[in-house]
């Protein structure tokens, strides 16, 4: 994992064996802020995938830190721990991420998406389509809210929507609205305002 001071975090994990055995690389963005003491929250999402993960980590000294299991989650998180190595330059950490990008494009092609380890909705909805009576959204703020809760932080930001017929979209009463939203890795999500999450093209 490589931390920036303005809480940001890339981790890459580069493919590992060969055609037969082996592990494709898996690369993720996300944050990370301090709890308390020695402790801190990481959270991340799969920059291909549809992984993401809310991670509690404790720090044990300057070269070590460890995470703890999350099994709490869609996605499950197991413990792991972690070293520094103070001769990776930013150059080597960026072609060992751009390396492990391809290969986790290439496992999602020949694989499909990771399934989750659970479910944390009842088994009617999904973090990417739901419509229930009980989700009334107003835009805007509501929307960033509520995909946040479906979809972990990504750091989502409004890009748009036809709420209030903008971009000429119809205001009757059978016409649903939505926002469309971007994640800090670029993708776009239309958040409606009965609560379906459908990912744009």
């Amino acid at each position: 994992m490589r931390f920036t001071k303005a809480g940001k975090v890339l981790c890459a994990k580069p493919e590992t064996g060969d055609d037969s055995h082996g592990n494709y690389g898996t690369v993720r963005r996300g944050t990370w802020r301090h709890l308390d003491g020695n402790k801190f929250q990481i959270k991340l999402h799969d920059v291909y995938d549809k992984d993401y993960f809310t991670i509690t980590a404790i720090k044990e000294n300057k070269k070590h830190f460890r995470t703890l299991t999350n099994l709490k989650g869609e996605y499950q998180w197991n413990a792991d721990s972690w070293t520094l190595y103070p001769t990776m330059t930013a150059s080597d950490f960026e072609s060992m991420f751009e390396r492990a990008a391809e290969s986790s494009q290439e496992k999602i092609q020949q694989n499909g998406y990771d399934k989750p380890n659970k479910k944390v909705n009842d088994s009617s909805s999904t973090a990417t389509s739901e419509s229930t009576s009980s989700v009334h959204l107003t835009g805007g703020q509501s929307s960033i809210d509520y995909i946040t809760k479906k979809m972990g932080d990504q750091g989502w930001e409004i890009e748009g929507g036809t709420y209030g017929g903008a971009h000429g979209a119809p205001t009757d009463g059978d016409y649903v609205p939505y926002n469309s939203v971007r994640n800090d890795s670029g993708d776009m999500y239309r958040v409606y305002q009965d609560g379906r999450i459908e990912k744009e093209d």
